[in-house]
């Protein structure tokens, strides 16, 4: 397997000169950057990401934090955000956190450290903070933070789930909360009581997991 060092003999320029011409971090000339195109054609040579994201501190990666691939909700969100980061030349890391907030710090922390270019998460916790220079961005679940996030209105569409219910001719319901620390079951909770307000309706709330 070709080496940075073989594409520099092939070109007939010094190893620093094909570094800047991969990582794109420096002036490299015109002659000297079509020889090294050459040689790296000619030798089938392939950059190592390891190196170059150690040398430039950046990468083409993208951390996608959700809490259960298993959840019918997020293979559909997952397979969008894929799609999307590859037509930008983005590679996505996918990693489960469980609903567990130790376990979602862990890759926060994993993602960091490999430098990714930014990371997707619909976190766990609502109070998460952003320890990291790194871009983050919420999905789904809004945090009580300066995290920038991308949600649907869940208090208005519990509401319309609700006045659908009443119109359907419902007199008593039993409604899944979901988890208490979650914004989004809060939302929802809250808008479906909007909807059944004065209502002449049994109301039954039961806190369940997403299971």
């Amino acid at each position: 397997m070709a080496t940075i060092h073989d594409v520099a003999r092939r070109a007939n320029v010094s190893v620093a000169t094909v570094s800047r011409y991969i990582n794109q971090n420096g002036y490299v000339g015109k002659k000297s950057k079509e020889a090294i195109e050459r040689a790296i054609k000619e030798l089938n040579f392939v950059p190592n990401n390891v190196a170059r994201t150690l040398s430039t501190k950046k990468s083409n990666l993208i951390g996608l934090i959700i809490p259960d691939i298993k959840n019918p909700f997020f293979p559909e969100l997952a397979r969008a955000v894929e799609d999307t980061a590859y037509r930008f030349g983005y590679t996505v890391i996918l990693c489960n956190s469980d609903e567990d907030p130790l376990k979602e710090k862990h890759y926060l922390k994993v993602l960091t450290q490999e430098y990714v270019a930014g990371i997707i998460i619909t976190s766990t916790d609502e109070g998460i903070s952003r320890e990291t220079d790194i871009p983050i961005v919420a999905l789904d679940r809004a945090p009580k933070t300066d995290i920038p996030s991308v949600t649907t209105n869940n208090k208005l569409g519990a509401e319309l789930a609700g006045r659908f219910m009443l119109e359907c001719g419902a007199s008593e319901l039993l409604i899944l909360k979901g988890p208490n620390q979650l914004t989004s079951s809060e939302e929802r909770l809250e808008g479906f009581l909007k909807a059944v307000e004065g209502k002449n309706i049994k109301i039954h709330v039961v806190d369940s997991p997403y299971e």
